[in-house]
């Protein structure tokens, strides 16, 4: 990624990497849901996440909602992954604008999923 060497690109690989493959036959695949600015040592806001990614052709993770937190989404972690015909995991919630909350750090949460932590 030589266009941004000082950015960081996190993401989640799956596939042949364990026991949920996620219809990848061989091999794995990756998608991203984070960078890292090494510049100014701060991860970036998720508009310029997207915008690096789309200029670096670089797949991101599937959005299954943008706005408000509602505790009704909570639903989301459950049923089937929208991938495969396998349990869904759960899910991350994130700010559009990175923040930091002074109890738990950076604001990014995972919602697991039940289905998921019983099967």
């Amino acid at each position: 990624l030589s266009k941004h060497p000082m950015t960081i690109f996190f993401g989640e690989m799956f596939g042949k990497v364990q026991d949920l493959n996620y219809g990848i036959k061989t091999g794995a695949t990756f998608r991203c849901f984070d960078t890292f600015d090494l510049k100014t040592m701060k991860y970036n806001d998720w508009s310029v996440t997207l915008r690096l990614c789309l200029e670096l052709d670089i797949p991101i993770v599937h959005i299954l909602y943008e706005g408000p937190w509602k505790a009704e989404l909570k639903h989301l972690a459950e049923g089937s992954s929208t991938l495969a015909s396998h349990v869904r995991e759960g899910f991350v919630v994130k700010p559009m604008k990175e923040r930091y909350d002074h109890r738990v750090g950076r604001v990014v949460l995972k919602q697991i999923g039940e289905d998921f932590m019983l099967r």
